[in-house]
């Protein structure tokens, strides 16, 4: 499979975000003493100073507030970003609450619904392997709600708002600096009031350490997500969707190898069907790969 140089950018910057997002649980167990809706108010804050910072140092401000003239565009990104904040949510609580194991489940069934979001609102044609890996992945969640009596709420609810999240700043036509820019604007407020009201009682808990990690959470959660957004722009839905593999990958070693949290019955099941679908999946980039011809070289 051949790429444009504008689509390796685009594949290396999703590839940079994924092994970053990976590795993220490991950082807010370090911060895991602060309760998981004030550390998502903690996470608002710093990262609306350091993408403010990243907006001054490329002198993009004027370019900032030509946006604010758009609404149609901040009509999206306020979408955006109620889907944002959930899932920041979603996967804070997940990681404090010992269930790195449902955070990896998410980002399995995440990329699955990016293909299906594809071939349903941009007219990405998906194949038949690809129609398999989604209907895999929706047959493991059925079984262990039937079969187990378990609801993966939170694996769903992640995989959900993040994908619906992916595919709003897919069609929002604004750079990734921007619309990070206007999204953690847009929850600036009720972040720091959270945290002018509930957050004190823990501010006397924290350590240098603590601050010192709270510092860099701008960088930490915005860089890749910048990243992701610009990827987004670049690269096919779907090709978006096979990178996507390698977050949730490392999250289930992590989860299983250095967490021992439980992988029992239930999670057994649905995660063979979602790797048969990731299988699925793979095997078609790969055939779809081999038989695309070379292209000639022009003498």
């Amino acid at each position: 499979m051949e790429f444009t140089r504008e689509q390796k950018l685009g594949v290396s910057l999703a590839v940079g975000a994924f092994f970053l997002w990976g590795l993220f649980p490991i950082f807010l167990k370090a911060i895991s003493i602060i309760p998981p809706l004030e550390l998502v108010a903690h996470r608002i804050v710093w990262s609306w100073l350091f993408v403010l910072l990243a907006i001054v140092v490329t002198r993009q401000l004027s370019r900032l507030l030509g946006h604010y003239r758009q609404p149609k565009m901040l009509l999206a990104l306020l979408a955006s970003t109620l889907l944002l904040g959930a899932n920041w949510f979603l996967f804070v609580y997940a990681v404090n609450t010992g269930k790195v194991l449902e955070a990896s489940l998410a980002y399995y069934i995440n990329p699955l619904l990016n293909m299906a979001l594809g071939g349903v609102f941009l007219s990405e044609r998906l194949r038949p392997l690809q129609w398999l890996a989604v209907a895999l992945a929706c047959t493991g969640v059925a079984i262990e709600v039937a079969v187990f009596g378990s609801v993966p709420w939170l694996a769903l609810g992640m995989a959900s708002t993040f994908a619906l999240y992916g595919l709003i700043r897919k069609l929002a036509p604004i750079d990734s600096l921007n619309g990070m820019m206007i999204e953690c604007t847009y929850l600036l407020l009720p972040a720091l009031a959270y945290l002018w009201f509930y957050g004190q009682a823990t501010f006397a808990l924290l350590t240098d350490t603590h601050w010192a990690l709270l510092a860099v959470f701008g960088p930490v959660s915005t860089v890749p997500l910048m990243m992701f957004a610009s990827a987004a722009r670049k690269i096919q839905y779907t090709t978006m969707g096979f990178l996507q593999y390698i977050g949730p990958t490392m999250m289930f070693f992590l989860a299983v190898w250095i967490y021992n949290e439980t992988f029992g019955p239930a999670k057994t099941t649905t995660f063979s069907f979602i790797w048969l679908g990731v299988a699925c999946f793979c095997a078609d980039v790969i055939w779809r790969a081999r038989r695309k011809p070379p292209i000639k070289a022009i003498s």
